[in-house]
């Protein structure tokens, strides 16, 4: 009987039974699998947040470039380089910090000058090129660093959307300093430059506006950019990545749009890009010139092969001649 009851006792259904370790297994496996589900998903999460994080120091936090680094990338040596004088640097105050620039006063003492704005990541050296279009028709240039770039403040690069103010008081402050009046002072700018002035034409009076490969919005321009540089891919990051960009940098990018802005645009508008650049579409151009809403307004897009910003280096006699057209049919300068 002893016997029976030891060979038959993983009978019972009680703890210890057949039945509970059949069962143990099954459930320890499942709990082990769950587990590494959470913690696949956990890990799978954090990995997108830190992807999308650092995609979003991409955006606001890009390269900076001091103003002596800028000079020896683009191989200048001084602003004579351009026909220039030697310029007086100058430190202009703004309602969120300062911005730093060369002014080049101009012995004909014509009441006249522009304010010239570089592209992404460079200084003031980008805006010389363009400076001496309006120099050499005896106005005054004033080359900037924008905001988060050379030796101007900010925390952080946010495509224009604070920019416009800063270059709105920059440009209350030229009037100021030549005495000059809203007629008598435009603003040209290259890329990111470019759009920065457009978006400053929508907020003050300026006598004129010219962007050379500007972006219609920085949406846009993100998402062609990220895909071109990452793949495809890269779109399913781009949201997030998004959403800590604007609430580091504290900006709405879908607010720096200056298609959407070329409507309050009452200035002239001068627009060129090349039909060759590979890094911001020429459509970008098309869609501001489309949405400006007066006629005082060309649009040049160039066919030499320039890349991008380049197109004034392809030919600058011929660049000059469209300005001093586009000058003299809608400006006093």
């Amino acid at each position: 009987m002893a016997n029976f009851v030891t060979e038959n006792r993983y009978a019972t259904t009680g703890t210890g039974s057949i039945w509970d370790c059949r069962k143990r297994p099954v459930a320890e496996f499942a709990k082990m699998k769950i587990k590494t589900l959470i913690l696949a998903g956990g890990t799978a999460l954090i990995t997108f947040a830190g992807a999308s994080w650092y995609f979003s120091s991409v955006i606001i936090l890009s390269q900076k470039h001091s103003v002596e680094q800028d000079r020896i990338n683009l191989k200048l040596n001084s602003p004579a380089d351009f026909g220039l004088p030697q310029p007086e640097s100058v430190v202009i105050p703004t309602r969120s910090g300062h911005i730093s620039a060369w002014l080049f006063r101009n012995p004909s003492g014509k009441k006249c000058a522009a304010i010239l704005h570089h592209g992404h990541t460079g200084t003031r050296w980008g805006g010389l090129k363009y400076a001496r279009l309006f120099f050499e028709r005896g106005c005054a240039a004033l080359s900037v660093d924008g905001r988060y770039h050379g030796e101007s403040s900010g925390d952080f690069c946010t495509y224009g959307y604070y920019d416009r103010y800063d270059m709105v008081d920059v440009a209350a402050w030229l009037k100021k300093e030549l005495v000059l009046r809203d007629s008598e002072v435009g603003m040209m700018g290259e890329s990111l430059g470019g759009a920065v002035s457009l978006l400053t034409a929508a907020e003050t009076t300026l006598a004129f506006v010219a962007a050379d490969s500007p972006f219609s919005n920085a949406s846009a321009i993100f998402h062609e950019q990220a895909e071109k540089q990452y793949g495809p891919a890269i779109r399913v990051l781009i949201p997030v990545a998004f959403f800590f960009a604007e609430k580091r940098a504290n900006f709405k990018i879908k607010d720096v749009s200056p298609m959407d802005a070329a409507p309050k645009i009452t200035a002239p508008v001068f627009l060129v890009h090349s039909l060759q650049d590979d890094y911001t579409s020429p459509y970008h151009s098309e869609l501001i010139y489309k949405a400006v809403s007066h006629d005082r307004k060309v649009l040049h897009l160039t066919d030499r092969g320039a890349k991008h910003g380049k197109s004034i280096d392809m030919n600058y006699a011929e660049y000059k001649k469209w300005m001093d057209e586009f000058l003299s049919r809608y400006t006093h300068f």
